[in-house]
């Protein structure tokens, strides 16, 4: 698997890499929403990754600081619905699935902010999102996917990725 930095959409809260393996190539970003910021912001950061990759298989792993029925959470907040209008006038997938197991948790609670979003190049291919139990260096949980491309005479490429915002 080959994973290249794309220097001119990454920033101090935001990466954005290509992912190239058996003659796939997609893109993968990893995103802080920090709560403290206006979101408006984020959006134009997601905005350039989206116009970057335009045609490309797209997965976005995002800490939203964000609250929505949408991803699991029991209410949705001020930034939760921002951040829903964003995702469906963007056409992209909210590929979490429902889960007893909070994506982000410490001694002092825990929540479901963290969200693995995908564009329509890529939904299709996308197989067994979950939350797997088990922590990571950081205090949120690790997303668990595979995405599996078909090639020429129906060789199928299974690539496992796991993140954590």
């Amino acid at each position: 698997m080959d994973v290249t930095a794309i220097t001119q959409a990454s920033q101090e809260d935001a990466i954005l890499t290509q992912i190239r393996y058996k003659g796939v190539k997609l893109y993968g970003t990893s995103l802080n929403l920090p709560i403290d910021r206006d979101i408006e912001r984020d959006f134009e950061t997601i905005e350039d990754i989206l116009q970057l990759t335009r045609g490309e298989g797209l997965i976005l792993a995002i800490d939203s600081n964000a609250r929505s029925r949408l991803w699991s959470y029991r209410r949705t907040n001020t930034r939760g619905r921002a951040l829903e209008e964003f995702i469906i006038s963007r056409d992209l997938i909210i590929i979490n699935e429902a889960t007893d197991i909070p994506t982000f948790g410490t001694n002092r609670g825990f929540s479901w902010i963290d969200l693995t979003l995908c564009n329509k190049t890529l939904a299709q291919k996308i197989r067994g999102c979950s939350c797997g139990e088990e922590g990571s260096c950081a205090d949120h949980k690790i997303i668990l996917f595979e995405i599996e491309y078909r090639e020429g005479g129906g060789y199928v490429t299974n690539i496992q990725g796991n993140v954590t915002t």
